[in-house]
């Protein structure tokens, strides 16, 4: 249904390639979600193989997006880690290059805690606590213990097979991991396997994925 782009060799900025794809990529998944039914069908299959992987069932703190209708949805994942008693933390824009998250409330309904922000994306309501390094359950010390690190689910236009991501040019993701890489994220790529792109342009600044789930399973 959907090809693979490869990006042809060109003296163009990275930047530019970056935009070049976007453009793309966004039509093939406007396209895609169409058919709502495959959509949720394609959706429910990637969450499940992701709460079926060992990282997921060992792990104490989960970092997830708040899914957009163009997003793979991330809704039984934040159900399931919730009811689990994990800790989970969602983010929420704060300026135009920053973002943070914010611990959801085991106990209280989803939906009372999220509210319409930034380009119309759910994020947490201003109640909830930000996540500092000192409020995981466990510390940096015992990070190499797969329970206490923290895993996050990134979310992308596209991913290469080596695990680079291409986002929506903000650069928030790449900045917040930066920012907090002694709690070493267990970074998770998750999207639809028709996003799986042969290569994707990019640079020092990018994080890249270190494990990959699609409908299909764990890819790597």
């Amino acid at each position: 249904m959907f090809t693979l782009m490869k990006i042809k060799d060109s003296c163009e900025p990275i930047s530019a390639k970056k935009n070049q794809l976007r453009k793309k990529i966004k039509i093939e998944i406007a396209e895609f979600i169409k058919n709502q039914e495959l959509y949720e069908k394609l959706s429910i299959q990637a969450q499940k193989h992701f709460l079926n992987t060992q990282a997921f069932l060992q792990s104490q703190n989960l970092f997830a997006f708040i899914s957009l209708k163009t997003e793979i949805s991330t809704s039984l994942i934040l159900d399931k880690a919730l009811k689990l008693g994990k800790k989970v933390a969602v983010p929420k824009v704060i300026s135009e290059t920053q973002m943070e998250f914010f611990w959801l409330k085991n106990e209280m309904p989803l939906d009372m805690q999220l509210s319409s922000g930034s380009f119309g994306i759910l994020e947490p309501v201003d109640f909830l606590e930000k996540v500092c390094e000192d409020s995981f359950l466990c510390s940096s010390n015992s990070m190499e213990n797969l329970a206490c690190r923290p895993l996050m689910l990134l979310p992308a236009l596209a991913f290469s097979p080596d695990g680079f991501r291409l986002g929506k040019g903000k650069g928030y993701y790449d900045r917040y991991i930066a920012a907090h890489e002694r709690l070493c994220f267990e970074l998770y790529g998750f999207c639809f396997s028709f996003q799986l792109l042969p290569e994707i342009p990019h640079d020092s600044f990018d994080r890249k994925a270190r494990h990959l789930i699609t409908e299909n399973g764990l890819i790597f």
